[in-house]
């Protein structure tokens, strides 16, 4: 059977237990706001669900919004079980979002895209209203 990515999910935090099942931490990630540009993010995991036989040369890209600048980049090596679902974590460290927007993250085995681009929302905080004198 062919490898086939059948989700990718993104969160904050993740653990592996000893028999390998996968706990996602602080619910799934959908956007960060912030006060302040260049944003600083300390950690954010790219989770893959796989499904298939052979090896999977995955490689995660987080892009700029217009999509013509990879910022982050992330490999590893997947090796499937068949009919078993396989799950496989990137972990970005120390992120720095460059101005608010609508960042992509992006999932190929080796050179090739598997799958749509996910977006990943950056958003500046509202500002706050002076109190009435």
């Amino acid at each position: 059977m062919e490898p086939r990515l059948l989700s990718t999910l993104i969160c904050e935090d993740i653990l592996f237990n000893a028999d390998n099942a996968l706990s996602l931490y602080r619910a799934v990630f959908k956007r960060q706001t912030s006060s302040v540009f260049p944003a600083q993010m300390k950690c954010l995991y790219a989770v893959t669900i796989w499904l298939g036989d052979g090896r999977v040369d995955q490689r995660v890209l987080i892009l700029s919004p217009d999509k013509s600048e990879a910022l982050y980049d992330c490999f590893g090596q997947i090796q499937l079980a068949g009919t078993q679902q396989v799950a496989f974590a990137n972990r970005f460290q120390w992120l720095v979002w460059p101005a608010p927007g609508v960042y992509w993250l992006r999932v190929l085995n080796g050179q090739q895209l598997i799958g749509d681009d996910v977006p990943i929302v950056i958003e500046a905080e509202p500002a706050t209203q002076g109190s009435p004198v």
